[in-house]
């Protein structure tokens, strides 16, 4: 073999060699990237997981506060109604009291009335 056909041999062998090298670093490159990404996929898995438990807990935390405000709602309206009744017999118990006291003025004008009627 001439020395060029020897030295083109070696070369072809030395370019081969690094696209070898070459195509070897793409798929370690390829590997690497696709670990990246299944690990990537992962995190956002977990953080969704993660994400929706926080939201579950917020919305049975909200469910649990509206049902507390319902019954302070509730016991609120209780107490005012009671409130409210007691007024109201209190205001009729003045009422009568009134009316009672009203009727004996009556009674004695017209038993005044009557005496002086009869005294003529």
């Amino acid at each position: 073999m001439s020395l060029n056909k020897t030295l083109l041999v070696a070369a072809l062998a030395l370019g081969l060699a690094a696209c070898q090298n070459q195509a070897e670093q793409a798929a370690d490159a390829r590997q690497d990237a696709a670990e990246k990404i299944k690990d990537a996929a992962e995190a956002t898995k977990d953080a969704m997981k993660e994400s929706a438990e926080e939201a579950k807990e917020a919305m049975q935390d909200a469910a649990d506060k509206t049902g507390e405000a319902m019954d302070d709602a509730a016991d609120a309206t209780k107490e005012a109604m009671e409130d409210a009744k007691d007024s109201a017999s209190e205001m009729m118990d003045d009422a009568k009291d009134a009316m009672d006291d009203a009727k004996d003025k009556v009674e004695e004008k017209v038993d005044e009335a009557k005496d002086a009627a009869s005294g003529d």
